[in-house]
C-alpha cells in the first residue's frame, strides 16, 4: 500500500514523496506544463471525484515524459479545506 503522502507519477511509474516533487521543482530537475483538455466533477457530499483528459509535457532529468493521459483524482472535505486523497493517471495511446 502507497503511503498518503506518496503519489505513484504515471510519466515515469516511480513514487514519490510530496517533498520530492517540491524539491525536483525547486531544483530545476523537473519541468512540466499540463494543459486541461476535459474535466468532470461528481461530488458526493464530502467526497469529490475529478476526471479528466490532459495533455502534460514534462521533462524529470531532461529526460522527456508525458503525452494525453487520463486523470481521476479523489478529494475528501476536512472541515472548510478539500485535499486530494487519491490520484491515478494512464496514458492514453493512440
Amino acid at each position: 500500500m502507497i503511503n498518503p503522502v506518496h503519489t505513484l507519477n504515471p510519466a515515469s511509474g516511480v513514487v514519490r514523496s510530496k517533498s520530492d516533487q517540491i524539491s525536483e521543482l525547486a531544483s530545476g530537475r523537473l519541468h512540466q506544463k499540463i494543459e486541461l483538455l476535459e474535466r468532470n466533477l461528481r461530488v458526493y457530499g464530502d467526497v469529490a471525484i475529478v476526471l479528466s483528459r490532459e495533455r502534460s509535457d514534462i521533462q524529470l532529468d531532461g529526460q522527456q515524459l508525458g503525452g494525453d493521459m487520463l486523470m481521476t483524482r479523489v478529494y475528501k472535505k476536512f472541515g472548510p479545506n478539500w485535499r486530494v486523497i487519491a490520484t491515478h493517471g494512464t496514458f492514453i495511446r493512440k
